[in-house]
Formats: C-alpha cells, structure tokens, sequence
C-alpha cells in the first residue's frame, strides 16, 4: 500500500530504473512486491541511462511539440527506424514530415552518443 504520495510525475523507464535502485540502496525499508517486479522489468528493458531519456523528453517537446507522453515512449523505446518512430508517436494528431522524423531520429542519436550525459548508475 502507498503510505504517502509527495509528487506524481510522469518519468522514463530509466528514470523509474534509477529511483527504484537508489531506494533499493538506502535500504531503509525492503522493496515490496510490485517494487521489486517494477525494478526486474526497468533492467530488463531500459535501454539507455536516465539522464540521457529526460534530455530525449525535453528535445523532443521542446524541439518537435510532442506530447509529453508520446516523448516518453520515444524516450523508452528508442526507434531506429522511421516506421518505428510513426508507429511510436502514431497518436499524435498532426502529420509530421518524413524529413522532420529523420531529424528527430538524428537528434536522439547524438543524444545517446553525448558523453557528458554518461551516468554510473545506468547502463
């Protein structure tokens, strides 16, 4: 059962991987069940660090006014095609170029390959 709720926020796999292992560290108090399943999942699939999703996030609300949840799917999936990024990113209500897609996928790349967003925590 949650004990007390501080922030409600939405956040990245990586971002959810980093908080549960930083929790899992403190030890203060055992993870619970769902906890636990949530931790398994986030290494399992998380596919870069969390300081590299959020900057993912931010360029592409910022850049490409995409809907917060629709940059934290690109963010988690991390597309490598431009099918993928459609299909990804499908919801959103207008039509966005060819070109515009092969640009976001451009900059995401050079997102994953900036060095200083490298984190210890994550990889």
């Amino acid at each position: 059962m949650v004990k007390k709720v501080y922030e409600s926020r939405k956040i990245t796999l990586p971002e959810a991987l980093e908080y549960l292992r930083k929790r899992k560290e403190e030890g203060e108090e055992d993870l619970n069940y769902y906890q636990r399943i949530a931790l398994e999942h986030a290494e399992m699939f998380s596919k870069t660090n969390a300081k590299r999703a959020r900057a993912i996030v931010e360029m592409l609300i910022e850049d490409y006014r995409l809907s917060e949840i629709a940059a934290i799917s690109v963010a988690n999936i991390l597309p490598n095609t431009i099918d993928e990024l459609r299909a990804v990113i499908g919801s959103e209500a207008r039509t966005i170029t060819t070109e515009t897609l092969y640009e976001m996928l451009n900059k995401i790349s050079d997102i994953l390959t900036d060095t200083s967003l490298e984190d210890e925590t994550i990889e």
